[in-house]
């Protein structure tokens, strides 16, 4: 007779242990597994704080238990309802163990609706193709891997920057931070870097940090910047722009940047931080043919520019011939050559298509006649006076002299008069150095002028010596009271 022995399986010997061990330890709880058990095994720590310094540790592991199934390949699942109806698939494994790392599982969180660095409910469960486990949920604090939007201005944007206000906001920056909302709970430092196309951000010029989504910029900040670029006085420039967004935290700093924008950038000259206002128009006679029409409209004749009030840079004043009437009048460009911004009237009022967004009227005086014309851009005025030239003087030369002249005190540099007034004189382009200068009429000191008052005056108000620093001018004079103007070349 055969003696059979049966061999008893792994799960009747599993049991068998536990209950040899609760013989020798009444205390302990013996639970059974089932044949057909398919559950997860609960982590202990349902918080997840994803770290952006440490990407490569892990975010999570999973672990559950299948009794029956043997070599089934498993899929992980995440939802944001707990109804999975809309699941996630994080991935499939063969084994019964899952992790992800905080660089995979980061891009899942934020993809699934959370906002960066707020507490976001995650649900996960495990299936094996027939059967799914119970749930598990996860409160996940994701980082932002997205990078912020610069939405305005838009790129090829133009600014022509003044230094009639340099306290004045030249542009807004708006942007947009697509993995933050309402009531950030971390801080974000947003800064716009600047610098010259095609140099890959080597050097930059920055703005001021803030907080928020926008960020606005006076005239004097942005200049400063255009003029540490390099970029030149007077002459428009592109401009490269990108927002650079830091949050600092224990983990480090996590360091975002937008994609860059072109803009357009005309700087003006700090050293000469005043507005010159151009004539243009054909109430005068710019263009010299002995009758006014629409050549006059050029805005590149070597138009005369007002003269600036010293004490008062946002007062201008201009005397001279005009001619009056319908269908003739003129205007005042801010840049020679450029048709903005200009001057001129809108509801009977001074304005700047600056501040209009469109292009004001004609200014215009009553009759053909010398007139005194009179404006403050602050103010918003304008007058025409008539003014007596009834007994002025017509000079057959008037020239430029002094230290700060080619000829020194020794010899004048002559001036040339203007076609369309005989009373004013102009010498374009003259290379002046340090020193004082003066006006004076028929290469004698009989009649001068002075002023003591570097750039612009607007009469002769003494004899006093024009002080002076190098540089290349464009010099206007009027005869009939002494003013004068001297105007850089910065594009020289």
């Amino acid at each position: 007779m055969k003696k059979i022995v049966k061999l008893l399986s792994p799960l009747t010997l599993l049991l068998l242990l536990f209950v040899g061990c609760e013989d020798d330890d009444p205390d302990l709880q013996v639970v059974p597994l089932q044949e057909d058990s398919f559950e997860l095994i609960v982590p202990t720590i349902t918080n997840i704080n994803l770290n952006f310094a440490l990407p490569d540790n892990p975010a999570f592991t999973l672990s559950w238990n299948d009794v029956a199934s043997s070599g089934a390949t498993y899929t992980v699942e995440a939802s944001v309802e707990e109804t999975f109806a809309s699941p996630i698939s994080l991935g499939t494994t063969q084994n019964r163990t899952f992790t992800m790392t905080v660089a995979e599982f980061n891009p899942v969180v934020i993809g699934a609706g959370a906002e960066a660095f707020s507490p976001f409910v995650l649900h996960m469960r495990v299936s094996n193709g027939s059967e799914t486990t119970a749930t598990v949920s996860y409160s996940v604090s994701a980082y932002t891997e997205t990078p912020p939007e610069i939405s305005g201005p838009d790129t090829g944007t133009e600014f022509v920057l003044s230094s009639f206000d340099p306290a004045a906001i030249a542009l807004t920056m708006q942007f947009n931070d697509p993995d933050f909302g309402e009531g950030d709970v971390v801080s974000v430092d947003y800064t716009l870097e600047f610098t010259l196309p095609d140099t890959n951000f080597e050097t930059v010029f920055t703005s001021a940090t803030t907080n928020e989504r926008s960020l606005a910029l006076t005239h004097g900040e942005i200049n400063t910047i255009a003029l540490s670029l390099g970029l030149t006085p007077e002459q428009a420039a592109n401009v490269e722009v990108r927002l650079r967004a830091v949050i600092e935290s224990e983990s480090g700093m996590l360091e975002r940047f937008s994609e860059t924008i072109m803009i357009s950038l005309t700087p003006y000259d700090a050293t000469y931080p005043f507005r010159d206002l151009f004539i243009v128009g054909n109430a005068i006679d710019l263009n010299g043919n002995g009758e006014v029409d629409n050549g006059d409209w050029n805005n590149d004749l070597n138009n005369p520019p007002l003269v600036r009030d010293p004490a008062n840079a946002n007062r201008y004043l201009y005397k001279g011939p005009f001619s009056g009437g319908s269908g003739e009048g003129f205007k005042l460009l801010e840049i020679k050559g450029a048709w903005q911004p200009q001057w001129g009237l809108s509801n009977e009022i001074l304005a700047s298509s600056e501040d209009l967004g469109f292009e004001p009227g004609t200014l215009s005086v009553p009759a053909n006649d010398y007139y005194e014309i009179e404006l403050d851009i602050v103010n918003a005025t304008f007058t025409a006076t008539p003014y007596d030239v009834s007994g002025a003087t017509t000079y057959a030369t008037i020239g430029i002299i002094g230290s700060a002249t080619p000829g020194g005190w020794d010899a004048d540099t002559d001036m040339t008069q203007a076609a369309f007034n005989p009373h004013l004189w102009f010498i374009n382009d003259i290379a002046l150095i340090d020193g004082e200068v003066k006006f004076r009429a028929d290469n004698d000191w009989a009649v001068n002028w002075g002023g003591g008052v570097e750039f612009s005056s607007l009469g002769d108000t003494g004899n006093d010596n024009i002080p002076v620093s190098a540089e290349t001018y464009d010099v206007w004079f009027n005869d009939l009271d002494g003013s004068y103007i001297l105007i850089p070349n910065l594009n020289d």
